[in-house]
């Protein structure tokens, strides 16, 4: 009896590495335009020295911030890639604080989406891919939306075993994500490899729950927090994960040290209450059922945006009534959230959530009929 494959199961196995040797050359020509452009467009450097704004003080050149006792930081190399958008100040606590896009909507509405790894879909007949879903979001634009990313875009895919994910960072700068974390998978191809891809993205990557053992830092030179001021918001964003450091192939020669992520969440919603922000997002890369359990264990948190599972799901989750929210992967699926509130009634909350606010989450796919943004 032979072990090899039946003749029904080798045209199988061919007709399956056919359609991945396509994939595989229509990633290739997408991410040869991609290059095209961005040489047309060309880099945008950091300045040497990057001022920071201090307690609603703003410094009009060097000398001044010096006089004004303002905190400068030193790039450790000012020859990398960076967007001005990225150049933010800080709260007196040293968080920091996003410069704001637009800034003109006048209802606050967020848009989220997870875990995207191929441009174009395998199987057309399933639609996905990035041209349709930049149509979803092009649709929506109009809200002014808070973009937010939860994590796994540099691999796997049969792409980025050539690039080690270079295709990804251009994607994200166009659909114009404000917030990402980082997920699992994007250290496939080490630290050092996400640390190069996000320092050519035009927003910051976040993940502080996981730190080099001996450092103490955060992986991947990611941010703990960060505070965006939107639609008349004032609005804190932190990430965390669950453990999922034994699934990283290359692990970072300073090591890597975990800090439950409960814990570390009570104390960022801590330091974001106190900073007198108005929404608090947690955008996460753990599976649904940790999801659920930050959203019991933590009070204090609005919203929880998460991925890792590659599902989608909209749930409340009792007894502090928060929504959490999974939006699918590899560019099916995003949601939408606007947040129906009462401005004035602000100050006086706990939370958000519950009295003071309602979160509508709508479901939009990219399905086969949604025409290709070109």
């Amino acid at each position: 009896m032979g072990c090899g494959a039946s003749g029904p199961q080798y045209e199988e196995l061919r007709q399956a590495l056919d359609r991945h040797t396509q994939a595989l050359e229509r990633n290739t020509k997408a991410m040869e335009a991609m290059g095209r452009h961005r040489e047309e467009v060309g880099p945008v450097v950091r300045t040497p020295v990057v001022k920071y704004e201090i307690g609603g003080q703003e410094a009009k050149d060097k000398n001044d911030a010096e006089g004004k006792g303002i905190v400068e930081k030193k790039d450790e190399d000012n020859k990398k890639p960076l967007n001005p958008a990225k150049v933010y100040r800080t709260t007196k606590s040293g968080i920091p604080i996003l410069k704001p896009y637009k800034n003109k909507a006048k209802k606050l509405a967020i848009l989220h989406f997870n875990d995207v790894y191929n441009l174009v879909p395998v199987n057309e007949r399933a639609g996905a891919g990035v041209a349709r879903f930049f149509t979803l979001v092009e649709k929506h634009r109009h809200l002014d939306p808070l973009i937010l990313f939860s994590g796994d875009c540099f691999a796997p895919s049969v792409m980025s075993t050539i690039t080690k994910g270079s295709q990804m960072p251009p994607t994200l700068n166009k659909i114009g994500v404000h917030v990402s974390m980082y997920g699992n998978h994007d250290f496939d191809y080490g630290e050092q490899n996400a640390i190069k891809l996000s320092r050519e993205c035009d927003f910051p990557w976040l993940l502080g729950n996981i730190v080099g053992a001996k450092s103490g830092k955060p992986i991947g030179e990611a941010l703990e927090c960060v505070i965006v001021e939107h639609a008349g918001m004032k609005i804190g964003i932190f990430a965390c994960a669950e453990d999922w450091t034994t699934l990283m192939p290359l692990q970072p020669e300073d090591g890597l040290k975990y800090h439950d992520f409960i814990e570390y969440s009570r104390k960022m919603v801590k330091r974001l209450q106190k900073e007198k922000t108005d929404l608090i997002i947690a955008i996460t890369h753990s599976r649904l059922p940790n999801d659920e359990l930050l959203a019991k264990e933590v009070q204090g948190i609005d919203l929880i945006l998460g991925g890792h599972d590659h599902l989608y799901a909209v749930k409340q989750v009792e007894p502090h009534g928060q929504i959490v929210v999974k939006s699918g992967s590899d560019f099916q699926d995003l949601t939408i959230i606007e947040v129906l509130t009462d401005i004035e009634r602000l100050d006086s909350k706990k939370g958000l959530h519950g009295a003071h606010a309602t979160f509508i989450t709508t479901r939009h796919s990219a399905k086969p009929e949604v025409k290709k943004h070109e």
